[in-house]
């Protein structure tokens, strides 16, 4: 039976791609396929993105929160708040059936120098609450989707 559990996915082929506006970056947010904490199908990207899951004004932090933080400060602060959603996530085509959820990234002023000049060595994670259950992807058995 599918329990709900907290899950941090850290996407290893994220796009960081400077728009050619100051602060503006073109993302990844997510792709179909095993991840770090779970299997990832391609109808549950495609659902995510048709049901406004990352809308335009998502908060991005420049940090998760460790366990303690998690549970003493839950809403976060605005210390780490580097920027938002400025486009509600599209669906993208990969090959092979593979989809991908991408936005527009606005980062505030204060942290595009930081942003810029680590690009190409950062990416994006996701923090999120889902349902999981034990399941089987890529010939691999008990994984989590």
């Amino acid at each position: 039976m599918p329990q709900k559990q907290r899950i941090h996915e850290t996407a290893t082929t994220t796009q960081l791609a400077a728009s050619g506006s100051p602060g503006r970056y073109q993302v990844r947010i997510i792709s179909n396929g095993v991840g770090s904490s779970g299997v990832y199908p391609a109808a549950t990207i495609r659902d995510a993105v048709e049901r406004g899951v990352w809308a335009k004004g998502t908060h991005v932090y420049l940090d998760h929160p460790d366990a303690i933080e998690n549970e003493t400060r839950p809403e976060r602060s605005l210390r780490d708040l580097i920027g938002v959603l400025d486009s509600d996530a599209t669906l993208t085509d990969l090959d092979e059936g593979g989809v991908a959820a991408d936005a527009q990234l606005k980062v505030y002023a204060p942290y595009r120098e930081l942003v810029a000049e680590m690009a190409d060595d950062i990416g994006l994670s996701i923090r999120a609450t889902a349902h999981i259950g034990p399941g089987q992807a890529a010939g691999r058995g008990d994984q989590r989707h």
